[in-house]
């Protein structure tokens, strides 16, 4: 009975993993898992880094048109 490439590997997979495997797994989880954070972390402060910069430009215009007075004089017409 010939048996596809497909069901052999999900039939590996149904097996438990020795100890040497587990530690692998193991191993290359915790690497990729690292490196994700690294990427995520530097992603972020970037993000921060650019709100800040672009804040400390805008801010102070937005602020002024929000809590700016600006008075309007107007003379009753002179009849």
């Amino acid at each position: 009975m010939v048996i596809p490439a497909g069901q052999i590997k999900s039939l590996r997979m149904l097996k438990k993993p020795s100890k040497k495997e587990e530690e692998r797994i193991k191993e290359r989880v915790r690497d990729r898992f690292d490196g994700r954070w690294l990427i995520v972390i530097l992603f972020l402060a970037t993000v921060i880094a650019s709100l800040f910069f672009y804040l400390q430009t805008e801010l102070p215009v937005w602020l002024e048109q929000v809590f700016g007075s600006e008075v309007i004089i107007s003379r009753p017409p002179i009849s």
